[in-house]
């Protein structure tokens, strides 16, 4: 079952951002916003994305549609982007491509290698263990910067507990990322669930030069940002 969030504004025309926190009524479907202090910050005004229900982390071809999703209206072609969110998953992810992020061309899943990003027909894995905390939020990024085809692709962690740190450096020669609607949670056709926690959602993206990459000090500023469960900061 596919379930769209509303839609989000831009900000900046230098540096468009697009995020949903899910704190406020209509940022996720009712029955799939947690209950109070169930976000990153555990607050009794931060709420989160409840993806628990789906059958499995991410559901094999065949058995049909599970769980639910959230949608980011799509910003058409990036020349660099960052796509950043929270996550948690009670029973551990365990790859089946679960979806974090996915829009026809821009997809970022979990397989048995570990995190991938896959632009067009190219693709980047890091299998860091960072990104494989049971039951404990995890702070995920990955930039994107289609002006250069080496080392133009990053992954990032963090935790409460721990700031956010490069893990891996990558490459992916795709040149600008098209962008159609972006889905969270799960594809649109509702088969590759992420069966646990989102929130704190952002995307970032600049459609003639590298301004969508942002750095990791902008990057730790968000997550402290999410820890308080404060306004995000200006980059």
């Amino acid at each position: 079952m596919y379930l769209a969030a509303a839609p989000l504004t831009w900000a900046t025309p230098e540096k468009p951002l697009a995020e949903l926190r899910l704190n406020q009524p209509g940022e996720a479907p009712a029955e799939m916003q947690g209950a109070a202090g169930t976000g990153v910050s555990a607050l009794a005004d931060d709420l989160a994305f409840d993806n628990t229900s789906a059958p499995a982390m991410g559901v094999k071809n065949g058995e049909g549609p599970g769980g639910g999703s959230l949608m980011i209206p799509g910003p058409g072609a990036l020349n660099s982007f960052t796509l950043q969110c929270w996550y948690k998953a009670e029973a551990g992810v365990v790859g089946s491509f679960a979806r974090l992020f996915d829009s026809k061309k821009v997809n970022v899943f979990f397989n048995k290698e570990g995190v991938q990003l896959r632009i067009g027909g190219g693709t980047a894995v890091c299998p860091s263990d960072l990104f494989r905390h049971d039951g404990e939020w995890v702070f995920f990024a990955v930039t994107y910067d289609g002006s250069l085809t080496e080392n133009n692709v990053k992954f990032y962690a963090g935790t409460a507990g721990q700031a956010v740190e490069l893990v891996q450096t990558a490459g992916i020669a795709e040149g600008p990322a098209e962008f159609a609607d972006l889905y969270a949670g799960n594809i649109q056709g509702g088969n590759r669930p992420f069966a646990g926690w989102l929130d704190n959602l952002r995307l970032w993206g600049d459609s003639q030069g590298s301004g969508g990459a942002i750095s990791e000090a902008e990057l730790e500023k968000y997550r402290q940002a999410d820890l308080k469960n404060v306004n995000s900061p200006q980059l």
